[in-house]
């Protein structure tokens, strides 16, 4: 089952937003929240994957899920460590929230000629 896509950046990612395949676009100009619950009829989002490094974006999180939804950390946040200021267990629990966290490597793309990632596959 696919999920409905909302993309969620700044202004200037729209265009690369939609055009990877998102149904929707809010920039951070506008309350990309309410947008986002507008869309999905008020409930709010199954899933939200934050891939930045913007502690902002990991307060937000939260504020987008439906009941049952999953928030999934992958990107790493800049920084010192910031609470979520939202993350309250009686709300997580209440709403049976799934939080993951998803460790992708060093936080760095090797550019090196001896990446596996650069390497031909054979």
């Amino acid at each position: 089952m696919a999920y409905r896509v909302i993309g969620v950046d700044v202004d200037a990612k729209k265009d690369i937003v939609l055009n990877s395949g998102a149904e929707h676009f809010f920039g951070l100009s506008e309350d990309p929240v309410a947008k986002a619950k507008e869309v999905t009829g008020g409930v709010g989002a199954k899933a939200v994957l934050v891939c930045s490094g913007s502690n902002a974006a990991y307060a937000q999180a939260l504020d987008y899920l439906r009941w049952g939804g999953t928030f999934v950390a992958v990107g790493i946040p800049e920084g010192p460590p910031v609470s979520l200021p939202n993350a309250f267990p009686a709300v997580i629990m209440a709403k049976e929230l799934m939080l993951v966290g998803s460790a992708v490597g060093a936080g760095r793309i090797r550019t090196d000629p001896g990446s596996d990632h650069l390497r031909a596959r054979t």
